[in-house]
């Protein structure tokens, strides 16, 4: 299915309806579900450059959807577009093992885009696992893009449940040109009052994605995450950037559990070069590694607020290194801290007026990181500092000991066994 032009504005390339759906080795390529669009003609709403799937179950396995296109010029004032790669709304959604690369949901115009990649609305349980979502673009000129790799949003689904393992998100790009919200990916409620996403994200990569390029907005290089009660485990986010803050992650109105999370090299022109925490959130972490992120106020972490709504960060067994703050903290919100590293950051932490920071177990030293950035080598400062978590496994599987080390990796010697020979004469 390659070089469709849609007379219509859903599904360039397929659009499908039914109670059970299933794709499974199809090639969706360079589909156009509108070639222009101008003023007063076609839809405001344009949904699917490759495949819109709207049914009760929906699988979806080892397909390739790429280089399709929603809109590649639009004229009109207004108007939404969603997911340039592929759309899908359903009550059971599994999507296994796809490639999802180089689908735009706007080219140029004045249309909001949603989900460059993909775009997943209203689903009851959904499943992502082991795909390839990269160089993906919401909007490449003109308004602004959400969700460059995808957005899961959810609007009237009476309870809503994501599940995502072992997915490689990256290279994806919100917006060009205007303010981008989730270079990766964006998760959550898109309408008020209605009980928030359950979340389980594990061993995920998010690299190298951004929210904005060129404009003078955005949140979430990586990844945004609103409204979301959220378990994340063992996920890797590395060289994410963003036009104002929450290089890696930004959360808005959730709470959640972050085990065994890596930050590293990441970007925020604003602050929270890693992470920000914003708007009522409340987020516990549990041995986290931060390295290498910079940009704006130079902090890994920015905890911020909207009017009085005020977060909360808990900490444990963490490695700061090389930052220029580790963490920045505005009026009223809560840090607590117990048991962590600092390293080449001259300043720890930076709170105003009002806030409320509580630390223990400060240790100053070196990681030794292996050349990847993460993992601990001999006599470093992180091996054994660490106090006891319910973390019973590192990033890698390995078990934890006690007392634990710092930060995500747990360093483990080679060992060698050797068999028990007994002569008997």
């Amino acid at each position: 299915m390659a070089g469709f032009y849609g007379k219509h504005s859903s599904g360039g390339g397929v659009f499908l309806t039914g109670e059970h759906i299933f794709l499974e080795d199809n090639l969706v390529v360079q589909n156009v579900t509108s070639q222009s669009n101008l003023e007063g003609s076609y839809s405001s709403l344009i949904i699917g450059g490759g495949i819109v799937a709207l049914g009760g179950d929906v699988t979806a396995i080892n397909n390739q959807i790429v280089s399709n296109t929603a809109v590649i010029t639009s004229m009109s004032p207004s108007g939404i577009v969603l997911g340039g790669g592929i759309v899908v709304n359903g009550t059971e959604v599994q999507l296994i093992h796809n490639t999802i690369r180089g689908n735009v949901g706007v080219e140029s115009g004045y249309y909001l885009s949603q989900g460059g990649g993909m775009y997943l609305e209203d689903i009851g349980h959904l499943v992502l696992a082991d795909n390839l979502v990269e160089g993906n673009i919401a909007a490449f000129a003109g308004q602004s893009g959400d969700g460059g790799g995808g957005v899961i949003a959810r609007y009237n689904a009476p309870e809503s449940v994501v599940v995502a393992d072992r997915n490689i998100i990256q290279n994806n790009v919100g917006s060009f040109s205007r303010g981008g919200i989730g270079g990766g990916m964006l998760v959550g409620n898109f309408r008020p009052n209605i009980p928030p996403l359950e979340i389980t994200f594990r061993d995920n990569q998010i690299l190298s994605n951004t929210a904005t390029v060129s404009g003078t907005f955005g949140a979430g290089g990586g990844m945004v995450i609103a409204e979301g009660h959220v378990w994340m485990s063992g996920n890797l986010f590395r060289n994410n950037s963003v036009r104002l803050c929450g290089g890696g992650v930004f959360f808005s109105k959730s709470e959640g559990v972050l085990e065994n999370t890596v930050f590293i090299q990441n970007r925020a022109a604003l602050g929270g070069a890693a992470l920000a925490v914003d708007d009522h959130s409340d987020i516990r972490m549990l041995h986290s590694t931060f390295t290498e992120n910079d940009g704006g106020d130079e902090s890994g972490i920015l905890m911020s607020h909207w009017d009085d709504a005020f977060s909360t960060l808990a900490m444990t067994n963490t490695i700061f290194a090389t930052h220029t703050t580790g963490i920045s903290i505005t009026a009223h919100n809560t840090v607590t801290l117990h048991s962590v590293l600092w390293y080449n950051t001259p300043v720890p932490m930076i709170a105003q007026s009002a806030t409320t920071v509580i630390a223990d177990h400060q240790h100053w030293g070196d990681p030794r990181f292996a050349v990847d950035g993460y993992h601990l080598k001999p006599a470093s400062a992180a091996i054994g500092q660490g106090i006891d978590t319910p973390v019973i496994y590192d990033i890698d599987g390995q078990p934890r000991r006690f007392p634990p080390d710092l930060g995500a990796d747990e360093y483990w010697r080679m060992s060698f066994y050797l068999p028990m020979v007994i002569r008997y004469r």
